[in-house]
């Protein structure tokens, strides 16, 4: 129907998606990682294994911006490889209703070979 009243579906359905799914994924990923980093200090400082000082002390040192920065990459890139592979094979169903089920385990696997090679890449690219 987009399509006979002549807007255009790019910028109408999939530009939105895929912006939105990357600022979601970075979003994520930061909600994340605080809890990770939270809850890792809660259980450590509530089983008395490392005081508070030298907690802080390592979190510290770990938290480069160079880290962030490859985390923030990593987050960003997946949301951008889900999202357009997603709109790509959610467009591309016909009029039978049994090709949704069929497009969405397709760009499943997609994306999770897509994803996988991209981390492997950052890794090797991080680690040389």
């Amino acid at each position: 129907a987009l399509d006979v009243a002549g807007i255009n579906i790019d910028y109408f359905l999939v530009l939105p998606r895929i912006v939105g799914v990357a600022v979601a994924s970075v979003a994520l990923m930061t909600v994340m990682a605080a809890v990770a980093v939270g809850g890792g200090f809660f259980f450590g400082e509530m089983l008395n294994f490392v005081s508070v000082a030298l907690q802080f002390r390592h979190i510290l040192a770990a938290l480069r911006v160079s880290t962030i920065t490859f985390a923030l990459t990593k987050a960003l890139l997946f949301g951008l490889v889900i999202g357009t592979v997603s709109s790509y094979y959610g467009l591309g169903v016909g009029r039978a209703y049994t090709e949704i089920p069929r497009a969405n385990a397709r760009s499943t696997v997609l994306c999770l070979v897509l994803c996988f090679a991209i981390n492997g890449l950052l890794a090797v690219y991080a680690f040389l």
